[in-house]
């Protein structure tokens, strides 16, 4: 299978704020998310803490790194079958999210973070050096 990513001026595309769940939920489709998760956020310097159907959340924003941006897809082309190719396009982007842990401060050890942490040491060890 192969897919095709449609890419188009980011300016027309509207800034979206993400938050990441540690959760799994079994359905497929469009919903509306902001009648449904518009969490009361506190405050307690860098961490934040939230509820998601009674249960905590620890979370922590997080930034896209430099030279990156983080996009939204939407498939607008779904596959009938495994060999068919799947078309996608950008509906938003983001510069930051918020990623959230179920009862477990954020740290330097969750996946997310270790990931955005891959960037930079990939950044670092490709960059050529002036001689």
């Amino acid at each position: 299978m192969s897919g095709e990513i449609v890419i188009q001026d980011f300016s027309e595309r509207k800034c979206a704020k993400l938050h990441l769940l540690p959760c799994t939920i079994d359905y497929n489709g469009q919903a509306n998310i902001d009648s449904y998760f518009e969490p009361t956020i506190k405050k307690n310097g860098e961490d934040l803490s939230a509820t998601y159907r009674g249960r905590p959340l620890c979370g922590a924003k997080m930034e896209v790194p430099d030279n990156y941006i983080g996009c939204v897809l939407k498939e607008t082309q779904k596959p009938f079958g495994e060999d068919e190719d799947r078309r996608l396009k950008i509906s938003s982007h983001f510069k930051e999210l918020t990623y959230w842990n179920l009862d477990n401060r954020t740290s330097v050890n969750d996946k997310l973070q270790k990931a955005i942490l891959w960037t930079k040491i990939a950044t670092a060890i490709h960059k050529s050096e002036d001689t």
